[in-house]
């Protein structure tokens, strides 16, 4: 993604959330634009989204922005089903960054992510490995 536009909504969720490499995220995010305005997503997405992900889609259908990072299932369902937008979640931008070059190997962040609880089935990390070439 050449640039990442990141939902106020999601920059507090981020920060206000006890991660412990919370300091490498906001890192993260001083690289990316933040919108400085809350996203005011239609109350229908409110009713089945988080305001993270309901903030994700109402910012990239305001902004006809194409292509949005989301992992909830439900809330990929929505963005392009309902609104056209095509997503992809953390796992296929670390397969993305690993084809491009951007990182060696995906293994040890999948690893990572599991030790601090990310959900993922074994069948996910594995389709995530074989994608990466490891």
């Amino acid at each position: 993604f050449p640039q990442v536009i990141v939902p106020l909504e999601v920059e507090s969720e981020i920060i206000s959330n006890p991660f412990p490499d919370v300091d490498e995220l906001k890192l993260a995010l001083s690289r990316f634009i933040v919108l400085k305005e809350l996203s005011d997503p239609d109350q229908r997405l409110r009713a089945y989204l988080d305001i993270g992900e309901s903030a994700v889609i109402e910012v990239a259908r305001k902004l006809r922005i194409p292509r949005a990072i989301l992992d909830d299932r439900v809330a990929r369902k929505v963005a392009r089903r309902v609104h056209g937008i095509q997503v992809k979640g953390t796992f296929g931008i670390l397969v993305e960054a690993k084809q491009n070059g951007l990182v060696s190997r995906v293994r040890p962040m999948l690893d990572e992510m599991k030790r601090h609880h990310y959900r993922m089935s074994n069948r996910l990390y594995a389709a995530c490995l074989t994608l990466a070439g490891e």
